[in-house]
């Protein structure tokens, strides 16, 4: 993916989908959901962003894994979080419950409120996503701009930004 070759090319690490055993003990993935470089088990790495789209609801511990992560993140380092949006569900008796949970597939549900609680147990603070335009079609760069500034009047979403405190 352009994510994972970008990062690459300027010497990061990139997370997604294959098991490193060394953190899967460390987290409790049992289904191996993190990859890395091997520069992640050093102590002196730190990173100025890190990013986790849909991988906190496979894990039976999420919390230990942004333990860890927090202390490869930079002092006031960026953290992007996504999961799949579970407002609404608080059993599954409808198809409808099933296909927002996926139970045989997610073991954590999240909710905006949730997820925010989460990271800011974990010693994150929410930031306001920024507006960010890669295009230099017009059209585009206005509808990013406005949807920006139509942001706070939108329904929250679990894709959410957090500040290393």
């Amino acid at each position: 993916s352009w994510l994972s070759t970008t990062s690459r090319k300027n010497g990061r690490c990139r997370f997604g989908t294959g098991k490193v055993p060394s953190i899967a003990s460390q987290s409790s993935l049992k289904a191996g959901f993190l990859y890395s470089d091997p520069i992640l088990d050093t102590n002196y790495f730190t990173n100025p962003a890190l990013t986790l789209f849909e991988v906190l609801e496979h894990l039976d511990e999420p919390h230990s894994l942004i333990l860890r992560l927090r202390d490869l993140l930079s002092t006031g380092g960026i953290l992007v979080i996504e999961t799949p949006d579970c407002s609404g569900v608080r059993d599954i008796k409808t198809r409808y419950d099933y296909d927002k949970i996926h139970p045989l597939e997610h073991i954590n549900g999240f909710t905006p409120e949730t997820l925010k609680r989460f990271a800011v147990q974990l010693s994150f603070a929410p930031i306001v996503r920024p507006v960010v335009c890669v295009t230099s079609d017009l059209r585009k760069i206005m509808k990013t701009v406005v949807k920006g500034l139509l942001s706070p009047l939108m329904k929250p979403t679990t894709q959410l930004y957090f500040r290393k405190v």
